[in-house]
């Protein structure tokens, strides 16, 4: 199986699309909107690949949230096979959060040894897995061409 492991703020959701409103971050998910521009780049990439996709975002934790990606992305005839599960990493001695994307996928991964390649569309950086970093996070301009471009050179 291609497997596109997808975030969604940043990449299919952005304030250059969806403004911010008094200055909160994480608007879309409660607004459930999602730019159709990424939509479509992302569904060129799944008609390129025949990925299917692994919802890895935060979106993955309120079933609204989920349920609307599902829907769009059901709409485009992109397959979800699934989500990732929310693993919470803290440092021992600090208690702080540690990032988890990266160990989240790899226990998903782990579970699914069907996968032969996999790309993540993500605005965080997180090391051990093929990314293509859409920069500028939630401010940028979303899952762009050039994006695509260089996830279907590492997904071939």
């Amino acid at each position: 199986m291609t497997l596109i492991v997808l975030d969604i703020d940043g990449v299919l959701a952005h304030s250059e699309t969806f403004p911010l409103r008094d200055g909160l971050d994480g608007i879309w998910r409660y607004r459930k909107q999602l730019d159709p521009r990424c939509l479509e780049r992302l569904q060129v990439l799944v008609q390129r690949t025949g990925a299917k996709v692994l919802l890895s975002s935060t979106w993955r934790r309120y079933q609204d949230s989920r349920d609307a990606v599902e829907v769009e992305l059901e709409r485009l005839g992109i397959e979800m096979v699934g989500v990732t599960t929310h693993i919470d990493l803290r440092d021992p001695e600090t208690k702080l959060f540690l990032p988890s994307r990266g160990v989240e996928i790899q226990a998903w991964l782990d579970e699914h040894p069907e996968v032969e390649r996999y790309v993540c569309l993500d605005d965080d950086w997180f090391d051990d897995h093929p990314l293509v970093h859409i920069s500028g996070g939630t401010h940028s301009g979303g899952l762009q061409d050039w994006h695509v471009q260089e996830a279907l050179s590492i997904l071939s």
